[in-house]
């Protein structure tokens, strides 16, 4: 669907805001009673109709969330500090590159696990939901991410093909927690147990998500450019998965969100 260029308001364009409308006066010019103007005016509709559905989904616009962990309670874990998200604005997978301390050492995780919705509460305001969520394979962690809050605010960005007002959540809130286990190296031991729970902010980045938007840059590659600022503030990259969870192992920096 091409929401940057509609022939009309089109409701089904969540959160898209363009005063870009299209009014074709043809009827001075034409017999509407003849054939040929009609299969005329049909492939014409039908060029029209794919040219700005194409356009629309050539450049998919991301935002970009800059995200904050306080910590309120833990036990043998050291958890996130912060980090950023990168979605895309109507809502979909939702990508983390987050920074953490572990062994008095700054560590940078990340991956591509979580989900960014957009819906409606019953009193019809719209909510966006920030949520991951999962354990390790072996079932010894697991963790969840959840934040949300109210539609409410807007902002203006300008890609290689278009300038869009985009109306989008200024800030979530939630709580991050994670818990698990490790197997005692000591067989006269008890297993060594973790758990953590943060409260959980994500503020809009309005520099980097007009900055991404500007380049074209696609999640993935707004991911990246993500991970190189917080490579610049110190933090050392680890491997990359896709689990969202597995981030509460205490052995490893594998494992994201």
């Amino acid at each position: 669907m091409a929401c940057a260029v509609t022939m009309r308001r089109n409701p089904s364009c969540a959160g898209v805001e363009n005063d870009t409308f299209i009014a074709l006066d043809i009827r001075r010019h034409f017999r509407y009673d003849s054939p040929l103007t009609r299969r005329f005016l049909t492939a014409t509709l039908f060029a029209l109709a794919a040219f700005f559905a194409t356009a629309g989904a050539a450049h998919s616009q991301v935002l970009i969330y800059r995200l904050e962990f306080k910590q309120v309670d833990t036990l043998n874990l050291e958890f996130f500090q912060e980090g950023y998200v990168i979605t895309e604005a109507l809502g979909g997978s939702a990508s983390f590159v987050l920074g953490g301390r572990e062994n008095g050492r700054s560590m940078l995780t990340e991956g591509s696990g979580g989900t960014f919705t957009i819906g409606e509460d019953n009193h019809r305001k719209r909510h966006a939901v920030l949520s991951a969520g999962g354990g390790s394979t072996d079932s010894s962690s697991t963790s969840s991410f959840v934040a949300f809050g109210p539609v409410n605010d807007s902002i203006h960005i300008q890609t290689p093909t278009a300038s869009i007002r985009l109306t989008v959540a200024s800030k979530l809130e939630g709580a991050a927690v994670a818990a698990g286990s490790e197997d005692a190296t000591d067989t006269r031991n008890a297993p060594e147990v973790f758990a953590n729970i943060s409260a959980l902010k994500a503020e809009l980045d309005d520099k980097q998500t007009r900055l991404a938007n500007r380049r074209g840059q696609d999640t993935a590659a707004a991911t990246a450019a993500m991970r190189i600022l917080l490579q610049q503030k110190g933090y050392t990259a680890s491997a990359a998965t896709t689990d969202p969870a597995s981030s509460t192992t205490t052995t490893t920096t594998t494992s994201t969100p």
